[in-house]
């Protein structure tokens, strides 16, 4: 599981069914471990997704920047 803060790993135990823990009270709460944290929330800025749409952005400005320029051409 991923936070902004940490990441977590979830063990699952084996269960026959949902309706066999019921019925024989079987704990099926995973548990869970920190698996790594960080010491401040992680935005997606942090991530490479953020790379990816600051290189886009950059893209997107330089094409805005010759279009006021009147640097495109048609066709």
């Amino acid at each position: 599981m991923l936070e902004p803060e940490r990441t977590l790993l979830a063990k699952h135990h084996h269960f026959a069914s949902v309706e066999a823990a019921v019925r024989d009270g079987v704990d099926i709460i995973p548990a869970v471990e920190v698996v790594r944290s960080w010491d401040r929330v992680r935005t997606v800025a942090d991530t490479e997704r953020g790379d990816e749409i600051r290189r886009t952005i950059a893209g997107l400005e330089q094409l805005a920047r010759a279009y006021r320029g009147n640097q495109l051409r048609q066709g």
